[in-house]
C-alpha cells in the first residue's frame, strides 16, 4: 500500500483526496505551497476615517460659550440636588411632598 494511502488510515481521517492534493501541491510548489490560501477572500470592512471639522472663529466662539453654559448647568443641578437631600435630611420635606 502506497504512503498515501497509509496516512489517512494512521491519522484515523477517512479523506484520501485530501491527502492527494497535499502531497501534489508538496511536490509541485514545496512546503510554501501548502500553506497558501484559496478560495473567496475575506470581506474587509471599510476604515471609516474621523472627519476633522474645520470650525470658523464664529463657530468656535459659539461652540466654547454652549461648553461653558452646559458646566453652569451641571454645576447648578449638583447644587440643587445636595440642597434637596440636606432639606430631606433634616426632615422638613419629602419627595412625596414634590
Amino acid at each position: 500500500m502506497p504512503a498515501i494511502k497509509l496516512l489517512p488510515i494512521i491519522l484515523i481521517l477517512n479523506n484520501i483526496p485530501l491527502f492527494a492534493n497535499w502531497q501534489r501541491k508538496l511536490n509541485e510548489g514545496g512546503v510554501g505551497a501548502l500553506f497558501i490560501k484559496q478560495g473567496r477572500p475575506l470581506m474587509h470592512k471599510k476604515k471609516i476615517k474621523a472627519k476633522k471639522h474645520k470650525y470658523t472663529s464664529q463657530e468656535l466662539t459659539e461652540l466654547e460659550r454652549l461648553r461653558l453654559e452646559n458646566r453652569a448647568l451641571h454645576v447648578e443641578n449638583e447644587y440643587l440636588k445636595k440642597l434637596d437631600a440636606l432639606v430631606q435630611k433634616r426632615g422638613h420635606r419629602t419627595k412625596k411632598d414634590l
